[in-house]
């Protein structure tokens, strides 16, 4: 329509000389693993219109790599198999307007810590680690809002908003902590809600 459109791409993409570590402590690395990525992806957008402008984004997709011929596949370390995204601005009067933005993605891959082993003569322990990549961090979603005042004069114009990252304050893991003998754990987490403030020119 003249304000609305949908869009679908389905895609495929392959790497190879990708750089591995390789067990001979001779070479230590070498270009012998390969890779792919794939998934498809709709887009629905509004057009800008006299006060709305938004779209609507879902991505399906895996991504994957081989250290090696004969290797088996496993995931990417920043593999997303769901992402979902929404962003929508509404101008109130010609000079104010508020916005919005959420997400929502699959948590990434992680190596699970099995268990560890004492090293006596340096008095530390060494973590055991189980499949690579073989569980994943909680999803992530999020909620930002964002407000703007739009000043125009003949030359120039100022822009005053304000914006609040996270804002149902939701916990999104980030990296698991582990105590010294890596028999607990505990869970660190992304930014917190934040409100920030801020003035533009220009000119």
């Amino acid at each position: 329509t003249a304000l609305l459109k949908v869009d679908l791409n389905v895609f495929y993409k392959s790497f190879d000389n990708l750089v591995r570590r390789n067990p001979d402590p001779e070479i230590r690395f070498d270009n012998e693993a390969t890779g792919r990525a794939y998934g498809a992806e709709i887009l629905l957008e509004h057009a800008p219109s006299k006060r709305f402008f938004g779209w609507l984004a879902y991505t399906l997709q895996r991504s994957e790599r081989r250290d090696g011929p004969g290797e088996p596949w496993r995931l990417f370390d920043v593999d997303q198999t769901h992402n979902l995204i929404g962003v929508g601005t509404y101008r109130l009067t010609p000079e104010w307007s508020i916005g919005a933005r959420w997400r929502y993605v699959t948590g990434t891959p992680r190596t699970p810590v099995i268990g560890a082993v004492y090293g006596a003569d340096i008095d530390q322990y060494y973590p055991l680690y189980g499949e690579l990549n073989s569980a994943r961090n909680t999803d992530f979603h999020q909620l930002d809002l964002r407000m703007d005042w739009d000043f125009v004069y003949t030359l120039w114009r100022l822009t005053v908003y304000v914006d609040v990252r996270n804002v149902y304050n939701r916990a999104n893991a980030s990296n698991l902590r582990y105590s010294y003998d890596f028999s607990q754990s505990e869970q660190g987490f992304e930014i917190p809600i934040f409100p920030s403030f801020g003035v533009r020119g220009e000119f």
